[in-house]
């Protein structure tokens, strides 16, 4: 896991989008969830994922989340990398609204159902 996370950080080093509060929001939230879903992936008698359940499956590994979530961080700062860079500010900004409102949603509707973080 330490070396995926190295990774991460090589990778979105260059990023201009990482110095956007916005995106640093968005990826502190896409921790918390990983963490709740973590959380979720180690209690699959008590929860079950809904949201991602597509890709990770409704009781999925600890490996599959943390992939998955990686790989959405990383996603994630490339869409709005490329917004910017392109000088598409309005667009860069309702996506990081509708991205940042769709994570917070889902945390806190996890944490009001006993979700924690299982890290």
């Amino acid at each position: 896991m330490k070396y995926a996370i190295c990774l991460l950080i090589l990778t979105l080093s260059g990023c201009q989008a990482l110095h956007s509060p916005s995106e640093y929001t968005y990826q502190v939230l896409n921790v918390v969830d990983m963490g709740q879903t973590l959380y979720i992936a180690d209690n699959p008698d008590r929860y079950y994922e809904n949201v991602a359940d597509w890709a990770i499956g409704r009781h999925p590994s600890r490996r599959s989340v943390v992939a998955f979530m990686g790989a959405e961080a990383v996603l994630h700062a490339g869409v709005t990398e490329v917004l910017l860079r392109n000088d598409m500010t309005k667009t860069a900004a309702l996506w990081q609204c509708l991205t940042i409102g769709d994570k917070l949603n889902n945390t806190v509707h996890n944490y009001s159902i006993g979700v924690r973080m299982g890290f």
